[in-house]
Order: structure tokens, then C-alpha cells, then sequence
């Protein structure tokens, strides 16, 4: 196990390495190489990645592997490491499930040995490279990218190809409610669509997501209706602003629920705290 583990690190265990290089051919590759020891393993003893970013599978493309497995069986062995209660799957999910499906009870295996780091590693940059994760899988990914290597937004896009303001751009859908996400994830609204939406309190997001989907609204249109909310919530506090403002003898600003007075040095501030005492 020791030589086989020393010749995928020539492979590129490295994740630096991993993520300059095509990663799913190299994979394939490995799981192709007639000289590894293959064997067919109980599919009971198997369990998916515990580091899969991907929680969601299409059914229909499921479906049709299920059914190209059932006429072909599996031309390409799945790649595993033992673990406490079996096996655990390093690459080849889709096809694990795709045999499930069909009620196969082994399944052909190349079993290599992985840490904890390369199999998070090899399933974060496999999927992000095939473009196989949705929006919001794919901002996960990137957070759990970012712990592992410790770097910033600037840094990893770079690595991965990809402009800082893009990784920001996804990474900021996870400051959306579960319920705008989940939306995002299952593809009923675009990520552009959700963008539009950052900013605004719950119930106005919620409210407003509920009338892009029922009215078909495009992304310009929806971005016309934030504008409007933003506006009507301005002005619905102006008197209110202006109360405050004659009484701080400071610049206030009211949105989102919340109060911002706006101080230039720790003197003033000990000013705003002497008059909220006072009142």
C-alpha cells in the first residue's frame, strides 16, 4: 500500500499541484491503470465520500447511467480506501449510486490509501472542475478550500482560475436565508437573480422571491423592484432621520431595522452616549 500510495503523490497529491493540473483525467487515469490490483467489493460495505461537497444528484442523469450500467455493467472501477466499517469512496459516487439504483450487489474497485486531506482535496477540485456542483455547493467548496489552505479570496481564485470578484460574488450567496438558497441550488432562480437580492431584510427577500418566480421576472426587472424597495425604505424613515439628527447634532441613518450614527473621533462618541443618558 505504501508503494501505491508514493506513486499517486506523482500523480499530484500536492493540492497546489492538484489544482494546476486536470485533476478528473488524472483520476481516471488512475482508476484505468490495468496494472492496479481491481476486485469487486460488496456494495454494502461501501459509503460515499464523507467530504463530498455535492448533496445534490439529478435524478434523470442518475437514471440514465443506472440504465447504461444495467446494459454495460461498470466499465470503470470505482476508486476506494478501506475504512473502520468497509470502504469509503474516493471518485466514482455517481456511478456507486447509479448501481444502487439498479440493485447491483458488488461493484468493481481499485483500493488505494488516502488521507483525510487528500480525499476532502480530490472531491472538492473533482467536482469543481467538471462543473458538477450547483451554485451554492460550489461556495462551500470554496470556504472549505479556503480553511484548508489558509489563504484569501485573491489567492484561491487564482489557483482555481477563477476572478476574485467571482469567488466573492458566489461565497456572498451564503449570506442569503436557507429558503433563497435552497432555491438557488435547485435552479428556480439565477445566481444573478439572487445577487440582486443581498441587502434587503427577510421579509422583503422572501416576499420579493416569491414574485420573481411567479411572474417570471428577469433579472433587470428584479433588480428595478430592489431599487424600489431600497427607495420606499429610505424615505419611510426620513422625519425619523431628521428627529435624530437635530438631536445628536450627527448624520443618522435608519435601514434594515437598525440605526447608524455616524461619529468622527471617541469625543463625539462620549457626546451620543451623554445625550442617550440624558433621555
Amino acid at each position: 500500500m505504501k508503494e501505491s500510495k508514493n506513486e499517486f503523490k506523482k500523480l499530484g497529491k500536492n493540492l497546489e499541484q492538484l489544482l494546476k493540473s486536470e485533476l478528473p483525467n488524472q483520476i481516471e487515469l488512475l482508476q484505468k491503470d490495468s496494472s492496479r490490483a481491481r476486485s469487486y467489493v460488496d456494495i454494502d460495505l461501501v459509503s460515499p465520500n464523507p467530504y463530498q461537497p455535492r448533496v445534490m444528484f439529478n435524478k434523470d442523469k442518475l437514471q440514465e447511467l443506472a440504465n447504461s450500467i444495467k446494459e454495460q455493467g461498470i466499465l470503470t472501477p470505482i476508486l476506494l480506501r478501506q475504512s473502520e466499517s468497509g470502504y469509503e469512496i474516493v471518485a466514482g459516487e455517481r456511478r456507486y449510486r447509479a448501481a444502487l439504483m439498479i440493485g447491483l450487489k458488488e461493484i468493481p474497485a481499485i483500493v488505494e490509501e488516502f488521507d483525510n486531506e487528500q480525499m476532502m482535496e480530490i472531491a472538492l477540485i473533482e467536482n469543481i472542475q467538471r462543473e458538477d456542483l450547483n451554485v451554492i455547493e460550489e461556495a462551500q467548496a470554496y470556504i472549505n478550500l479556503q480553511k484548508s489552505l489558509k489563504i484569501t479570496q485573491e489567492e484561491l481564485a487564482k489557483k482555481l482560475g477563477k476572478t476574485r470578484p467571482y469567488i466573492a460574488n458566489v461565497l456572498r450567496l451564503l449570506t442569503l436565508p436557507s429558503e433563497v438558497q435552497k432555491e438557488i441550488a435547485e435552479d428556480q432562480i439565477s445566481m444573478s437573480h439572487a445577487r440582486s437580492l443581498v441587502g434587503l431584510n427577510k421579509d422583503d427577500m422572501l416576499e420579493l422571491l416569491s414574485d420573481i418566480k411567479r411572474n417570471k421576472l428577469n433579472v433587470r426587472e428584479t433588480e428595478q423592484r430592489v431599487n424600489a424597495i431600497k427607495k420606499h425604505e429610505k424615505n419611510k424613515y426620513i422625519k425619523e432621520e431628521q428627529m435624530l439628527k437635530d438631536y445628536f447634532k450627527k448624520k443618522v441613518s435608519i435601514s434594515n431595522k437598525s440605526i447608524k450614527i455616524k461619529f468622527s473621533n471617541s469625543s463625539e462618541l462620549e457626546d451620543i452616549i451623554e445625550a442617550i443618558i440624558k433621555k
